[in-house]
């Protein structure tokens, strides 16, 4: 993943997943994808039907209308990007989403996934194409092939909405983040539950 390395180049021939090479419009998907069949030699689904169905539904760019990607991080950028992609804790991810929901004035998110290409196409082909957050519980290949762990994921946005994301992130910091994270509300149930049971039966002799 991006976050262990300075930046990433890669065109039609860098990228080894022919999945993302076909949703980023660098070479037609093989037959094996589009029909659904490697889905199932792969496990993923048990009908061929079910994966031809996945990517019939996999928002694409059309063939040739990109040249290459260029991947970095934030803090280094030399240049603006178009799509922010941001993988980690779960509950880190939650606070970003929110943030988005204050900056949208509180309309819901509504996340597109199909379990595969979390990176590519739900954090950020679809932020690029829609223009909108989107989020994703990851996929079979960033689980397989990269360094992601368990309890992470990843979610994107466009560059345009990062100043109204990062300044609600940092008024969510002020009390909604740390009171959730100190856990009093779970503390204050468990004290009552530790009460009740020091409590003798009522119906006991």
């Amino acid at each position: 993943m991006i976050r262990n390395i300075k930046y990433f180049y890669g065109d039609a021939e860098g990228i080894a997943c022919p999945a993302a090479a076909a949703a980023l419009g660098f070479k037609p998907i093989p037959e094996g994808l589009k029909t659904g069949k490697g889905l199932v030699g792969f496990g993923i689904v048990n009908e061929q039907t079910t994966g031809k169905t996945m990517f019939e539904g996999m928002t694409t760019l059309p063939q040739g209308k990109l040249k290459a990607l260029y991947l970095f991080p934030l803090e280094s950028a030399q240049i603006e990007p178009d799509i922010l992609v941001v993988e980690d804790e779960t509950e880190k991810l939650m606070w970003f989403a929110l943030a988005n929901l204050n900056a949208k004035g509180g309309k819901r998110v509504e996340s597109s996934t199909a379990i595969l290409q979390a990176t590519c196409v739900d954090a950020t082909l679809i932020p690029y194409v829609e223009q909108k957050f989107n989020m994703s519980l990851g996929c079979y290949g960033c689980r397989d092939a990269t360094d992601i762990c368990p309890n992470e994921t990843v979610l994107g946005f466009p560059f345009k909405d990062f100043k109204a994301i990062a300044e609600n992130i940092e008024f969510l910091s002020k009390k909604a983040i740390p009171n959730s994270r100190a856990k009093n509300a779970l503390a204050m149930l468990k004290r009552k539950d530790a009460e009740k049971i020091g409590q003798a039966d009522p119906f006991s002799n």
